[in-house]
């Protein structure tokens, strides 16, 4: 069975949760599950969609090399804290 994280009431009134303050964000997110396997996927097509655009956006070699190495290892510390979170329920 995955491993799931409680958070809590995101608002269907078409509220960005960007705009929410943390506070307003946590009783926002009340109840609500999320799968963690899920998280993961999502972090890292967002890690991908970044490198694409760094590729797109920095053609010097070394310094696009010594970006996407930081984006990937900022990833995969990212990637570590979910399945840490997972292995804790």
């Amino acid at each position: 069975m995955p491993k799931e994280v409680i958070l809590e009431n995101i608002p269907d009134n078409g509220d960005n949760i960007e705009n929410l303050s943390s506070v307003e964000l946590e009783e926002a997110m009340k109840n609500r599950f999320v799968n963690m396997n899920d998280v993961g996927e999502h972090v890292s097509r967002l890690a991908g969609r970044i490198l694409t655009i760094i590729d797109a956006s920095i053609s010097d070699r070394q310094q696009n090399k010594a970006m996407k190495d930081l984006i990937k290892q900022e990833v995969g510390k990212t990637l570590d804290v979910l399945h840490e979170l997972e292995e804790k329920k």
